[in-house]
């Protein structure tokens, strides 16, 4: 599920190193030459999403694993919350 949003940020990761690393000095770029510059920006993009894929991938087993007593907790009152999943709890 998490492909439909990992897939573009990866080619934007690819297309944003891309520049900082061929563009020239003086527009903030490091002035590599094009075939290696694109080749690192590749490079860093596929390490960048295979680390996301293993955070997540780890996530869910550990979740998996665990009741879900764990996401409920209980104020003074004796009312019981439980919090709302998002995407803070789903990367950390």
């Amino acid at each position: 599920m998490h492909y439909v949003l990992s897939l573009p940020a990866s080619f934007t990761t690819a297309i944003c190193f891309s520049y900082l690393l061929v563009a020239s000095i003086k527009n903030s770029g490091l002035n590599i030459n094009s075939e290696y510059g694109i080749l690192i920006s590749i490079l860093i993009a596929l390490t960048a999403f295979s680390l996301f894929k293993l955070r997540i991938s780890n996530k869910y087993k550990t979740q998996k694993l665990k009741s879900n007593s764990h996401l409920t907790t209980k104020y003074k009152s004796g009312v019981l919350y439980e919090p709302p999943l998002s995407i803070y709890a789903l990367i950390f």
